[in-house]
């Protein structure tokens, strides 16, 4: 598979609408704890998305590595390049993963 992290939130999207009309009580406590555990503390909220990225990649899951990649633009770094033009990737997923520094 050769999506970037872009293509396949794209491809997630509406499958996980369906999911959050069916399972809306599970989906809010989701939502919920995911927020309370990603907002800054001792932690900022960029250093939680890397930890979660790098969570994502151990666990191989596509769809999180995709999702973490989105927050961590949106948390405020620069995609410099993918971790698979570094080295050889050490699981398939591993492409999807930016590497990225702070604006």
């Amino acid at each position: 598979m050769s999506q970037s992290y872009k293509e396949l939130i794209q491809q997630l999207n509406p499958p996980l609408s369906t999911l959050r009309k069916e399972a809306a009580e599970t989906m809010s406590g989701f939502d919920s704890m995911s927020k309370a555990a990603m907002s800054a503390g001792v932690l900022s909220a960029l250093d939680k998305e890397l930890i979660a990225a790098a969570i994502a990649v151990s666990t191989r899951c596509e769809g999180c590595i995709a999702y973490h990649c989105l927050r961590r633009v949106q948390a405020g770094v620069i995609i410099l390049r993918r971790a698979a033009d570094i080295s050889p990737p050490a699981c398939p997923a591993l492409r999807l993963l930016p590497l990225a520094t702070p604006h």
